[in-house]
């Protein structure tokens, strides 16, 4: 059977919104002291993309470390942590750190519709 393509743009236009939705969820967690994998794990759940719950959990967690802080959880500086995560994730090319390998890694599965 062959399946019609999906749109990239529509496609990155899902993953960039559950990266956001994602980074919100994880911050949340770790501000409660929560295991983060099952909150990320519920919210992908909705949108059919659960399995990628551990690997955002770790790609966010390397993303913590190198901002060397939290990531922010409110107001602008939330919005500019989010754009920061997507134009790293747009543009790693490589796998020199552990944070580059994940966001390569974690790109690959949102954009080809894992």
């Amino acid at each position: 059977m062959i399946h019609a393509a999906i749109e990239v743009p529509l496609a990155r236009r899902s993953g960039e919104m559950l990266i956001g939705e994602a980074l919100r969820c994880w911050s949340r967690a770790r501000a409660l002291k929560t295991d983060v994998i099952p909150k990320i794990y519920g919210l992908l759940a909705i949108s059919g993309r659960p399995m990628l719950a551990p690997a955002l959990a770790s790609m966010l967690a390397l993303f913590e470390d190198w901002l060397g802080r939290p990531p922010a959880s409110a107001g602008p500086r939330q919005l500019a942590d989010e754009a920061l995560l997507l134009t790293l994730l747009e543009e790693a090319a490589g796998t020199a750190t552990p944070f580059e390998s994940a966001l390569c890694s974690t790109r690959a599965m949102l954009w080809e519709g894992l």
